[in-house]
């Protein structure tokens, strides 16, 4: 029986033996540690000591969540471009008493649409999505208010109620977008190698212990990563979890403090 914590990264599920990992710790500020290491991002503090951070997402040749997080605001902004065009249609309808013709159910706007057939892993994303739900669906409801017979000849105060609701639902999005690429939520696994050199691994989140084994997962015998990084790749119907080759990481953290210790030397020289 094989035992792995997994973790992911973007849409894949990884696996690493548990007894390598020491903790797990969020992301914070990072410290430069000048290196040729493709994959180092810096130094993070922990209990008092800088250790060195490896961007996981690097090693199995997938973007940084940085990267993911803007693509990602990127279209949210075409999103609520076409958005402000919906209220700015609601508005022209109160002022010259046209018809409406936009969607007035806030699934079947563009924004709406979008949102409905986005698919995601990172669970941060989606906790961030479902707060989209609430001042979404109460600017499509104020619609059917300003365009009730009830405010015919009432066109400041139904103009007032779409300006409120129009600065509402543009101040949400600001800071959605910037919660969007500031709020990243990474976590660290802190892990030491053979020769007791710690060192950490970013990844987006944790999942759980598995036991793969009595799971149902076995051994693949058909196609297997080609990463260096991944040993094996365990797989059933229903999931697939590679799993990473410690010595693999070990290797690259102890070349690094090799690297620095002989730099260090040097210069005392």
């Amino acid at each position: 029986m094989t035992q792995l914590l997994t973790f992911r990264c973007r849409s894949k599920t990884f696996g690493i033996e548990v007894g390598v990992v020491e903790e797990i710790v969020p992301v914070t500020r990072l410290s430069d540690i000048p290196s040729s290491e493709a994959h180092l991002r810096g130094g993070i503090t922990v209990r008092g000591q800088i250790i060195s951070l490896y961007n996981f997402r690097g090693m199995v040749g997938d973007p940084s969540l940085l990267s993911d997080r803007r693509e990602l605001d990127a279209l949210f902004a075409e999103r609520e471009r076409e958005h402000v065009e919906w209220v700015d249609a609601l508005r022209k309808s109160v002022m010259e008493g046209t018809p409406f013709r936009e969607a007035l159910d806030p699934t079947r706007c563009a924004l709406g649409r979008w949102l409905v057939a986005y698919e995601t892993n990172d669970y941060n994303v989606m906790r961030l999505f479902e707060k989209i739900e609430k001042p979404h669906r109460e600017l499509h409801e104020l619609a059917p208010v300003v365009l009730d017979p009830a405010m015919h000849g009432k066109t400041e105060a139904a103009l007032e109620i779409v300006e409120r609701g129009r600065s509402s639902i543009l101040e949400f999005f600001a800071d959605f977008r910037k919660t969007l690429v500031t709020d990243l939520r990474e976590l660290a696994l802190v892990l030491r190698s053979a020769s007791g050199q710690s060192y950490a691994i970013s990844v987006d989140s944790v999942d759980n212990i598995r036991e793969l084994e009595s799971e149902g997962l076995s051994v693949a015998t058909g196609e297997f990563h080609s990463l260096p990084v991944v040993s094996r790749v365990w797989s059933s119907e229903n999931a697939t979890v590679l799993e990473v080759d410690r010595d693999y990481l070990h290797m690259v953290a102890d070349r690094h403090a090799k690297a620095q210790n002989f730099q260090g030397e040097t210069s005392a020289a």
